[in-house]
């Protein structure tokens, strides 16, 4: 998602010249013989539109900058060899770069890019018409409880809309709007989803069951390996399970516990489902199960 972000910001106004060249207008005799032109033309048309529009271009900049950091969390997550430490580091680090993203300098700074572009491609950046049936309404209007965390882009009754404060100049009222309206929304959702998904309380808890003596580990290692040896030469978690205990093993009990419940991530395991998806494709849903696995393996390894 994010290389295809870049690739649209980059070639935006190659986009718009490819998407102009259909809607091209052809004869009468040749547009009437060929319907499927007219279709056509009607889609082009609603894609430049659309791509037009200021909403796109604010959206197209802010969701380049915001998936450019959050590339960097999936990168490091998705890494094999990851531990939870540099987990620890990132994932803070993400979220710090975000609050420090909603401050008003750093909006100014990617509203003097979106201002420049919007110039250059001929796109106004004017503040939509305002509904005045929301401004006449005597009950205040709040929004939902269940959507407070959430990017609203439709009416949901809560007055969205409020009287432009004539004490400021116009493209300070346009920039305030874009922020308060676009920006800041988009950027306390995000906030609020990874607060929620790596809260504090967890990550203590996952640091908690690291907090172990390597002094004393290395002997608890030594001690259980020539234990569990003696009860099987080629030992495997079963003897582990007999030899091992809480109270005897603290250090190396936590280490087991995490190595068998606690992964890092499951971008393994969801990378061999997306190979048997473009194996066993729409146009070959007779192969057999066999047949599947062995491609699957292969695929994966």
């Amino acid at each position: 998602m994010t290389e295809h972000a870049i690739d649209v910001y980059a070639s935006y106004t190659t986009l718009v010249i490819a998407v102009k060249k259909p809607i091209t207008p052809r004869p009468p005799p040749l547009a009437a013989a060929n319907p499927e032109y007219a279709h056509s033309v009607v889609l082009h048309q609603r894609l430049l539109n659309m791509m037009k529009t200021p909403t796109f271009v604010f959206h197209l900049f802010i969701f380049h900058e915001v998936l450019k950091i959050i590339n960097i969390l999936s990168k490091q997550l998705q890494q094999k060899n990851t531990n939870l430490s540099n987990a620890t580091n990132t994932i803070n680090g993400v979220i710090k770069t975000f609050e420090e993203m909603r401050n008003n300098d750093h909006f100014s700074g990617i509203w003097d890019k979106i201002s420049n572009f919007a110039y250059k491609n001929d796109i106004s950046l004017d503040i939509p018409k305002i509904n005045t049936s929301i401004l006449e309404s005597k009950r205040q209007r709040t929004e939902p409880y269940h959507l407070r965390d959430f990017n609203v882009t439709v009416v949901t009754g809560a007055e969205q809309q409020l009287p432009i404060q004539c004490t400021e100049t116009v493209d300070k009222q346009i920039q305030n709007y874009w922020r308060n309206h676009f920006y800041n929304p988009i950027v306390d959702t995000i906030l609020s989803h990874l607060k929620l998904r790596f809260s504090e309380e967890s990550q203590e808890l996952a640091q908690d069951l690291f907090s172990i003596n390597l002094e004393c580990l290395k002997s608890e290692m030594t001690v259980a390996r020539n234990c569990a040896i003696q009860l099987s030469n080629k030992f495997g978690l079963k003897e582990l399970k007999q030899v091992i205990s809480k109270t005897v093993y603290p250090n190396l009990f936590k280490l087991l516990q995490v190595a068998l419940v606690l992964p890092i991530s499951s971008a393994s395991c969801e990378r061999s489902f997306s190979a048997m998806r473009r194996i066993k494709s729409w146009t070959r849903t007779t192969m057999g199960q066999e047949r599947l696995s062995y491609l699957t393996y292969l695929t994966y390894r």
